[in-house]
């Protein structure tokens, strides 16, 4: 691998590691590092709960081959994210089975938001939108 593509993923993990930071998980950082301290095979971006965040950077990432490599992965604990991002996006996004989706969104709405309450919607969110995913009307239920 060249220079300038060590120096895109690097640039592609420090970015997925600053917006999990901002997030709020304060501990995540790049694996790399490490991994090359300590030997062990770890995760692109590491500390962001029990996600194992896999980044590529390319011209025109080739979605659906690292999505298969890095989903088949077993990492006990770890839900498998494959981050990407491609040249001129403006945000990565994040591919993940939707079973693993699904699970941890029933666990998050299980678990009582910090500091009591309710969940509250993020200000970025089109609310209308969130609250018609939130409570569809299913047309086969009874009203």
């Amino acid at each position: 691998m060249g220079a300038k593509s060590r120096r895109k993923g690097k640039s592609g993990e420090l970015e997925v590691r600053s917006m999990a930071r901002e997030e709020g998980f304060s501990t995540a950082q790049r694996g790399a590092p490490m991994q090359a301290q300590g030997g062990e095979v770890l995760a692109d971006v590491c500390e962001v709960g029990r996600l194992w965040v896999e980044m590529k950077r390319y011209k025109r990432t080739p979605v659906n081959s690292f999505a298969r490599a890095t989903l088949a992965k077993d990492r006990p604990g770890f839900v498998p994210v494959l981050a990407y991002r491609d040249d001129h996006q403006p945000e990565p996004y994040a591919v993940v089975r939707l079973r693993d989706l699904l699970r941890l969104e029933r666990q998050a709405l299980a678990a009582p938001p910090s500091g009591g309450g309710s969940w509250a919607i993020p200000d970025d969110v089109d609310r209308e939108r969130a609250d018609a995913l939130r409570s569809p009307k299913d047309p086969e239920q009874p009203a």
